[in-house]
């Protein structure tokens, strides 16, 4: 919350490089949505660290890990970027979305992991509406070159009948 109220005072009175100013928080979290609850998380946890190489170019951007960042010369390397994330990997009780060895509920909703029932990943939205989020972009958390397409499809179908009527104004 503290970083979207920053955000939107500043955004009061911007100093625009372009032609649009943009009054929207927008943040990304990774989402598995599935009947059982528990073997979402675990399916998570299976591709935790999978998609590193997508979530690497927003490292600073994570409050968890922007710290490690600040000195870093910009534009950050990919190279870099992942030594940064191998580093914090290490971290015991790393985390956010580079965080593996989650599988308990409470631990997923803290990190802002989309993993569970469609209940759970409700409520995990809801964190995110309450920090004052407007957007929401989920990332499905299978990939078509791991697993049967289907079960990403059955995933998304979820989310999309079960969690977003929740959220429609």
């Amino acid at each position: 919350r503290p970083l979207v109220d920053r955000y939107k005072k500043a955004i009061e009175n911007p100093e625009p490089v372009g032609d649009v100013i943009n009054n929207k928080f927008m943040t990304i979290a990774p989402m598995i949505c599935m009947e059982d609850g528990q073997a979402a998380r675990e399916h998570q946890e299976y591709r935790a660290g999978r998609i590193d190489p997508w979530f690497a170019t927003y490292f600073d951007t994570i409050p968890h890990f922007a710290s490690r960042a600040k000195n870093e010369p910009r534009p950050i390397a990919q190279s870099r970027l992942r030594v940064l994330i191998e580093e914090a990997r290490a971290q015991e009780g790393l985390p956010g979305p580079f965080a593996a060895g989650m599988t308990d509920a409470k631990a997923v909703h803290e990190a802002g992991i989309l993993a569970g029932n469609p209940d759970e990943v409700s409520e995990t939205v809801q964190r995110f509406k309450d920090a004052g989020i407007d957007q929401l972009v989920t990332l499905p958390r299978l990939a078509s070159w791991v697993e049967d397409e289907e079960q990403i499809w059955d995933s998304i179908r979820l989310f999309g009948k079960e969690v977003i009527p929740r959220f429609k104004r």
